[in-house]
């Protein structure tokens, strides 16, 4: 895929924004010609859109999952990832604002990066949040951070840094470039994902601002970034602005909305990411009191669905309490409620390891206040199929892949240890076959090299919203992760 040169244009009534201007596939090229009334009308009429859904994956009532420890001591650990290098290496984020390195499932002593100077973790939902490596990291060196800073409410930045140009073990903590800056006008509900798409674009999740309800209905509110996915590309000249908008973004033509968004509704996506196989994403987005849901958006979408809050929570009314349906509002494809005891989702990923061939295809995802564990998958007719597949004593914060595709997760709690591989029970592993490929939904368009004009003002940054702020209310008692010490006791810590 070959992006022609970016631009510089004005947005709506805000700074001067660039947008890069990139094509689709053949495949999405001829969808345009041959169905104008179709997929592609669905950016302006989205009523009732069913999700594009294929069959594959294996029914989840008859898989039973197992969970194997992998020995190092991290402080609270929430994220675990790979570098695309072929250096086989697994890196943990920890909240308070380091990077592990764990080398064939061995814990480097050394921190592959120390930025806690810069990272406010004072409460539970702040601190270091998320990682993702360049899908060029082994030319290019870079990888992007999401943490929040300042006490108090805070900001999210999302920036980039870069290994050491000596040691491949360490990053150079003076290489930040900051990307974004999002102020927030509550500590919590920070969402903090990043992830890399098929298209090698970035996906930012933010939470809706926090508090209870979504009062400042961020949401919905087009105007701002919060409670969205966006989606920027970070492959522009190092003398111009830190991103662009790519032109295939669902928003670009109305003025009423940031360029930088791809779906709207989201309260706080905490993890979602993308079958390696399909391309297809999978969103785990935090309940409020009563459900906690798996979005879903395939491959093929053109971006602009709205997940509904909060207007909805899963698939009931919320704000309005009746009455709340509205043209365009996707469905979850699976939800649960808080019920014994679960309370707050983590989303996972879809299981496309060589060790377990009968989990192929397999989306698995967790609660992370109990530790119980579900699989996710299409039946041959296309329909959902969601079973519990597990539980266990830990706190799943984050699933991440590793080179050879087998999955892992990173346990909150900071106890040892708190970094397992996932295995199915019952089942002899397949030993996987030296050399395979790494796998991943990413693949980098050639010739990446977009011109543009600076704009009159960068970065743009995202002011905390003012209207009907309420600037003393109180957390809703339902915000049960503000209470990290019950949680621990909960699961035996």
């Amino acid at each position: 895929m070959r992006r022609s040169p970016s631009r510089s244009i004005p947005g709506p009534d805000r700074r001067l924004f660039v947008r890069s201007r990139s094509h689709r596939s053949l495949l999405l090229i001829a969808l345009a010609v041959l169905l104008p009334a179709g997929i592609f009308a669905l950016m302006q009429d989205r009523d009732a859109r069913p999700a594009v859904a294929q069959s594959g994956g294996p029914d989840p009532t008859g898989i039973e999952l197992g969970l194997e420890g992998i020995p190092g001591q991290l402080n609270r650990s929430v994220s675990v990832t790979n570098a695309g290098d072929g250096s086989g290496r697994l890196f943990v984020l920890e909240k308070r604002g380091t990077v592990r390195i764990y080398r064939d499932e061995v814990q480097v002593s050394r921190p592959f990066l120390d930025i806690q100077t810069r990272v406010a973790d004072d409460s539970n939902e702040k601190g270091l949040l998320g990682l993702a490596f360049h899908p060029n990291y082994a030319e290019n060196g870079y990888f992007f951070l999401n943490y929040t800073a300042g006490r108090g409410n805070g900001r999210t930045i999302v920036a980039r840094y870069s290994v050491s140009a000596d040691d491949v073990e360490r990053a150079d903590p003076d290489s930040e470039k900051v990307i974004l800056t999002i102020d927030q006008p509550a500590s919590n509900h920070n969402g903090g994902h990043l992830a890399f798409g098929p298209d090698g674009y970035l996906y930012i999740g933010t939470g809706d601002g926090g508090r209870a309800g979504d009062p400042w209905d961020n949401a919905q509110t087009t105007g701002v970034l919060l409670g969205k996915m966006l989606r920027i590309d970070v492959d522009v000249p190092e003398e111009g602005p830190p991103y662009a908008i790519p032109d295939s973004n669902p928003f670009i033509e109305d003025p009423d909305t940031r360029d930088e968004i791809w779906a709207l509704g989201l309260r706080n996506p905490w993890r979602y990411g993308f079958d390696p196989a399909t391309g297809d994403l999978y969103i785990g987005d935090v309940g409020q009191g009563a459900l906690e849901e798996i979005d879903y958006q395939s491959a093929d979408s053109p971006g602009g669905e709205n997940y509904g809050w909060r207007l909805m929570e899963g698939t009931r009314c919320y704000n309005p309490g009746n009455g709340c349906r509205k043209p365009g509002l996707i469905d979850p494809v699976a939800e649960y409620p808080h019920r014994n005891n679960d309370k707050s989702v983590t989303g996972g990923l879809v299981y496309r390891g060589s060790r377990y061939p009968g989990m192929d295809g397999l989306y698995i995802y967790a609660d992370y206040a109990t530790g119980r564990f579900w699989g996710l998958s299409r039946d041959g007719e296309g329909e959902w199929r969601n079973a519990e597949i597990g539980k266990f004593n830990v706190l799943p914060a984050g699933f991440g892949y590793g080179e050879d595709g087998e999955m892992y997760i990173a346990m909150d709690g900071g106890r040892d240890p708190s970094l397992y591989r996932v295995i199915q029970e019952g089942v002899e592993p397949v030993e996987p076959t030296p050399g395979g490929p790494v796998p991943t939904a990413t693949s980098m368009p050639d010739e990446a090299t977009p011109t543009s004009e600076p704009p009159t003002s960068w970065p743009p940054t995202e002011a905390p919203p003012t209207a009907t702020q309420p600037p003393t209310a109180e957390p809703d008692p339902t915000e049960w992760n503000l209470n990290l010490p019950y949680l621990l006791r909960q699961a035996g810590g």
